[in-house]
């Protein structure tokens, strides 16, 4: 289970890794400038931040986690999936705000569960590679966009 929420961490960081990779061709193929191609980049750490409030109220619920993380991965794919397939700059835009916002709800959970299930000895070991998985991820987005 650990290495199913490692790398599963990991993948939902790699778009903040592929969009800063192939900024030329994204700003030529919307014909954005850079301005626009910020807010573009920005607009998913104002989903992390929105999401982050939202999160803290959801979670005091403890009884609806599996159902928050669930339906927080659908939509998180859902949004990558759309933000790859679409030319329009406001949906874009609303694609890394929500990719933003859903992000939030596991990056807040996995090191809590790992603190919380990891066995005594390799919990420390378990919250490392967990902290260590977003920047891998975002790592990763540079390499495959190359």
């Amino acid at each position: 289970m650990f290495f199913v929420i490692f790398f599963s961490n990991m993948l939902i960081q790699v778009d903040h890794g592929t969009l800063p990779g192939c900024a030329d061709k994204v700003q030529l193929k919307l014909n954005i400038n850079d301005f626009e191609y910020g807010v573009l980049g920005s607009l998913v750490y104002l989903g992390l931040l929105l999401g982050s409030a939202t999160a803290t109220g959801l979670y005091s619920k403890g009884h609806l986690i599996k159902s928050i993380l669930g339906f927080s991965l659908m939509l998180n794919s859902i949004c990558l999936l759309l933000f790859t397939t679409s030319t329009s700059f406001y949906v874009l835009g609303a694609m890394r705000f929500l990719t933003g916002f859903c992000q939030i709800f596991i990056v807040i959970y996995y090191p809590v569960w790992t603190d919380t299930f990891g066995p005594e000895k390799l919990k420390s070991v378990w919250l490392t590679f967990m902290l260590l998985a977003s920047p891998l991820g975002l790592v990763l987005g540079y390499v495959v966009t190359y």
